[in-house]
C-alpha cells in the first residue's frame, strides 16, 4: 500500500472525497455517541457543562449550534478550545490518522483517546470538522459517486461499477489522457450488481409482448458475488466488502467453500457468479429470510442456519467477461444462462441453481405471485431473456414483484403515536420519526405497546402539523421517564406522550415479527393521518396475535390473493401510461399568467424567456411581470425555442450556460431598463466577469 502514497497517484485524494467507496481500509467503528463521550474526555470537559451536552446531545432542539449534525455541533465546542492557524498536516499524514483510528482493536496500537489528541494538536477546527465527516463516511458535498468519480477521469464511473474499487480505478486510469479500449470485470474486485425495477402485478402490461420473460424465485437473502480462480475464492458482498474469511478461501477452509468440493465441473477454471446467500436451517431444511434473528453474513460453526449460495447469473467465466452491452463483448441472459446450468450440480442447503420459468402468459405471473402470498415467500423476479447485464443498471431488463406492491393485498393498522425520535435536522420538523402502539386492554385501564417507528410517507407539511400539535405535550424521556401504561421495547424514543393527546396514524408494513410476546413492524410507512379516529379505536395487541398464529417469527402482511380482473382494470390505464410523454414541470412549480399585466410594448411579443435568478433589486415574480408586460412569455425551463435566458445573481446553473454559450444571456438590468415601443427588441453583446 505504501507505494501508492508514494507515487504520482490520486487515490489518497479519492479515498477521502469517497470514504463510503473505500474499500483498502477497515471500518472505523465510531458513531455520534461514541465519537462525543470520546471528544469529552479529550478535551477534558466537564460531562455537565453546555459544551459536554451539546457533543451529547448533539441532536437536541435545544441545541444553539445551527450546523447541528455532529461534526457541526463538534466544530462549534473545538473552535474555542484549538487555535486557528493554518494546519501542518498532508494528506499522507490524514490518511495514517484514519488507518490508526480503523485499526485501533488491535493489539499493541495506539488509543483513541491519543490519536484524537494529536489530531487535534495539529488541526484547526475546521479541518477537524471534514475529519469527523469522513470517519462518519458524510461529507455532504451534494455530489453523487459517480459525479466526483467523473471529475477525475470520464471512464472512472464506469471502471468502478465494474470493480468497486476506487484503488483499482486509479491504478487503471493512472494516465489521465487516455482512455482505456477495455472497461473489463477482473477476479477478485467486486462488481456492482445489476439491479431490478420495482413492478405492480396489476401493472404487468407494461411488459413488451414481442419479448420473451422468464421468472424465478424472489430470494429473501442478501445479494452476494464468488469469485473463483484455480480453487482460491472470494466472496463480496452486495456493496462490495469481502467475507472470505468466514465463508472460506479454499476447499480447507470457512464454513461454505468446503462444502462446495466436487459441486463445479472440472472444466472450470475461474468464476463470477451472481446470486443471494441465504441462510438453511441444518436442522429443519428450511431457507430463512433476513427479518429472523441470525445475520447471514455472521453465521457461525454454532449456528443454526449455515450460508447457501442462490446462483440465478454468470458475469465471468474461464477468463472471459460475460457482462456489459454486446459491442464490449456482454452476452444476454440466454447464452449466459446455458454456461451457468453447465457450471455445477445442486447442493441442498449449500449451492443452488434459483429455479427458473418462460413466461407464456399473465396468468403464470399471477398464479406465481399468489404462491407467494400463500407461502410467505418474498415475491418474483421477471427477466428478459435477451437482456444484458449492466452493471449497477436498474432499468435493464429486469423487475421485482412483490405483493406488497400491490395496494388490494396489504393490511393496514391504525396505530396511535406515543413517541419520536428527535430529528438532527431541524428543517424537517422537530421529530425524525414517530413510535407507534396498539392498546391493550384486557386488564382494566388500557395498555399502550409501542410496535414499531415509522418515518416514511408523511409529507413535509403533514410531519411539520403533526410536530406542531405534539408540541406542548412531547415528554424528554431522559428527564421524564414514561408512565407504566406505555411499554417501549429496546429502543426507547428522545420524547414520548400520552395517547389521550395524540394522534392516530394508518400505518401500512412489509411484515410483523414476532419475538417472545413483543411484535415489531417491518418496514412501516404511513398510509393516512386520521385525524377522525379516536385513539380507543386503534388496533388491539389480540388483533396482532391473531396474525401471528403460525410457528414462523415473521408474518408476511400481505394476505390477500390477486384475480386476473384486477389486471384487466389496470389495461386501460397502463397502455396510457406507456405512451410517451413530453417533460412537464411539477403543477406547483409551473408558470401562471396573472392576468393582470398591463401590456405596455409588442418588444418582446412572440418571443419565450426564462429567468434563471434574480437580484436584490427586482425579484422573480416582477421580472416575469416585466416580461408579459413587453407582450413576452416566461418559461420555467429553457428550450429549443427560448429566445434568452435571464441572469441577475450567477448561480452554478447560470455559470454554466455563461460558459458553454448554448443560450443567449442578457441581464435582469437590461430588461428592467427596456423602453416601452412596439418595435421588436434585438439583442446586444453582454459580458458576465465569471467570479
Amino acid at each position: 500500500m505504501e507505494k501508492f502514497f508514494l507515487e504520482l497517484n490520486f487515490f489518497p485524494i479519492l479515498r477521502l472525497l469517497l470514504p463510503t467507496c473505500d474499500r483498502e481500509r477497515g471500518p472505523y467503528n465510531l458513531k455520534e455517541t461514541r465519537l462525543s463521550t470520546l471528544l469529552v474526555k479529550v478535551l477534558s470537559l466537564n460531562k455537565e457543562s453546555t459544551d459536554a451536552r451539546q457533543l451529547i446531545h448533539f441532536s437536541s432542539s435545544n441545541n444553539s449550534v445551527l450546523d447541528s449534525d455532529f461534526p457541526g455541533v463538534a466544530f462549534y465546542v473545538i473552535k474555542k478550545r484549538v487555535g486557528q492557524n493554518n494546519s501542518v498536516l498532508t494528506v499522507r499524514e490524514i490518511n495514517e490518522i484514519l488507518n490508526s483510528i480503523a485499526t485501533v482493536d488491535n493489539v499493541h496500537k495506539t488509543p483513541l483517546d491519543e490519536i484524537f489528541s494529536y489530531a487535534l494538536k495539529k488541526l484547526t477546527a475546521i479541518e477537524f470538522k471534514w475529519l469527523l465527516r469522513i470517519i462518519l463516511k458524510d461529507l455532504k458535498l451534494s455530489m453523487s459517486v459517480d459525479r466526483i468519480l467523473g471529475i477525475f477521469h470520464p471512464d472512472a464511473p464506469e471502471v468502478f461499477k465494474n470493480c468497486s474499487s476506487i484503488l483499482k480505478v486509479c491504478e487503471e486510469l493512472e494516465d489521465g489522457d487516455t482512455r482505456p479500449s477495455e472497461l473489463g470485470v477482473n477476479l477478485f474486485y467486486a462488481v456492482r450488481p445489476m439491479l431490478s425495477e420495482r413492478l405492480d402485478i396489476t401493472h404487468i402490461h407494461v411488459l413488451d409482448k414481442t419479448k420473451t420473460y422468464c421468472m424465478e424465485e424472489k430470494f429473501d437473502g442478501e445479494r452476494f458475488q464468488l469469485h473463483m480462480d484455480n480453487n482460491v475464492f472470494e466472496y463480496f458482498s452486495r456493496k462490495g466488502f469481502k467475507y472470505s474469511k468466514n465463508y472460506g478461501q479454499s476447499y480447507d477452509s470457512g464454513i461454505l467453500t468446503p462444502y462446495l468440493k466436487d459441486c463445479f465441473f472440472s472444466e472450470a477454471r475461474n468464476f463470477i457468479l451472481d446470486g443471494e446467500m441465504m441462510g438453511w436451517h441444518k436442522t429443519d431444511n428450511y431457507f430463512g429470510c433476513k427479518a429472523m434473528s441470525y445475520d447471514v453474513k455472521k453465521i457461525t460453526e454454532n449456528s443454526s442456519f449455515r450460508p447457501c449460495f442462490c446462483v440465478f447469473d454468470i458475469l465471468y467465466y474461464n477468463d472471459k467477461p460475460l457482462i456489459g452491452p454486446p459491442d464490449k463483448g456482454g452476452l444476454p441472459l440466454r447464452e449466459r444462462l446455458k454456461i451457468l446450468d453447465d457450471l455445477f450440480i445442486d447442493k441442498q442447503g449449500v449451492i443452488e441453481h434459483s429455479k427458473r420459468k418462460i413466461i407464456k402468459e399473465s396468468s403464470e405471473v399471477v398464479d406465481a405471485v399468489n404462491d407467494a402470498i400463500d407461502n410467505q415467500d418474498e415475491g418474483i423476479v421477471v427477466k428478459d431473456i435477451n437482456s444484458y447485464y449492466i452493471a449497477n443498471k436498474r432499468n435493464a431488463g429486469w423487475y421485482k414483484i412483490k405483493p406488497e406492491y400491490t395496494d388490494d393485498t396489504m393490511n393496514d393498522f391504525d396505530l396511535v403515536v406515543v413517541g419520536a425520535d428527535e430529528a438532527t435536522n431541524k428543517r424537517q420538523g422537530r421529530a425524525k420519526s414517530f413510535y407507534v402502539a396498539c392498546r391493550d386492554n384486557n386488564d382494566g385501564d388500557p395498555i399502550w405497546i409501542c410496535i414499531g417507528r415509522v418515518s416514511n410517507g408523511l409529507k413535509h407539511e403533514e410531519k411539520e402539523r403533526l410536530c406542531s400539535l405534539f408540541e406542548r405535550n412531547w415528554c424528554l424521556y431522559r428527564k421524564k421517564p414514561p408512565p407504566s401504561c406505555l411499554r417501549f421495547g429496546k429502543d426507547k424514543p428522545d420524547f414520548w406522550i400520552l395517547p389521550e393527546h395524540s394522534i392516530v396514524l394508518q400505518v401500512r408494513a412489509t411484515e410483523l415479527l414476532s419475538v417472545g410476546d413483543s411484535h415489531v413492524l417491518r418496514f412501516p410507512r404511513v398510509e393516512d393521518v386520521r385525524s377522525d379516529k379516536p385513539v380507543d379505536d386503534v388496533c388491539t395487541i389480540h388483533e396482532l396475535r391473531q396474525l401471528t398464529l403460525s410457528k414462523s417469527p415473521v408474518k408476511k402482511l400481505s394476505t390477500k390473493r390477486i384475480n386476473e380482473s384486477q389486471l384487466d382494470q389496470n389495461d386501460i390505464k397502463i397502455r396510457k401510461r406507456g405512451l410517451p410523454k413530453t417533460v412537464q414541470v411539477a403543477e406547483k412549480f409551473r408558470t401562471k399568467t396573472t392576468g393582470d399585466v398591463q401590456v405596455i410594448s409588442q418588444a418582446l411579443a412572440g418571443k419565450k424567456l426564462c429567468v434563471l435568478s434574480d437580484d436584490e433589486d427586482c425579484k422573480k415574480p416582477e421580472l416575469k411581470r416585466i416580461i408579459e408586460s413587453h407582450g413576452g412569455k416566461h418559461v420555467e425551463n429553457p428550450g429549443s425555442d427560448t429566445w434568452c435566458c435571464v441572469v441577475g445573481t450567477i448561480t452554478p446553473r447560470a455559470r454554466r450556460l455563461i460558459e458553454t454559450q448554448e443560450l443567449d444571456i442578457i441581464s435582469t438590468a437590461w430588461l428592467r431598463g427596456l423602453s416601452a415601443n412596439d418595435d421588436s427588441c434585438q439583442l446586444s453583446p453582454i459580458k458576465y466577469a465569471i467570479n
